[in-house]
Formats: structure tokens, sequence, C-alpha cells
């Protein structure tokens, strides 16, 4: 594959990846902690639950915004690989 082949396959692969980050923001399992409060049920295991559903809610943040890097440094490097070719066809 030639550098000129490559970027559009980064490109994709960056908006591929904006894609899944949009589907992590707002799938029902980054909402689930909301639902399971002392509305819902009381106890320890409520408690537990709550928390889980906290550690999940996290991960699914923490992996949104990982996601959302990752797009950035492909676009960066397309970006480059465009520039490189812009110049040695100069």
């Amino acid at each position: 594959m030639s550098t000129t082949d490559s970027i559009p396959v980064l490109r994709e692969r960056a908006k591929a990846l904006r894609r899944l980050a949009a589907s992590l923001d707002y799938c029902e399992a980054s909402r689930l902690q909301r639902r399971a409060g002392a509305d819902t049920w009381i106890g320890p295991v409520a408690d537990e639950c709550v928390a889980a559903l906290g550690v999940m809610a996290r991960r699914l943040r923490d992996a949104h915004a990982d996601v959302l890097v990752r797009a950035r440094q492909l676009d960066a490097e397309a970006d480059a690989m465009h520039a490189t070719v812009r110049v040695v066809r100069l």
C-alpha cells in the first residue's frame, strides 16, 4: 500500500473510532447507575451494585476519551503523510 493509499485508510479508521466513541457515550450502560439508586432498592447489595455501576460508567468514560485520542492521532498521522506527499511532489 502506498502512502497516498494509506491516508484515506487512516482517515476512515479515525472516523470509525469517533463513531465508536459516540456509541460509548450514548450506550444505556453509562446511565444505569442513575436508575439503581435508593428510589429503586436499598441495602448492602444495592450499594455494591451502585458502586459497581459507577466503576463501569467511569470505565466507559475513560474508553470514550481514549478512543477519541486515538482518532486524533490517526488524523494527525494522515495529515503528516499528506504534507509529506505534497513536499515530495514539489
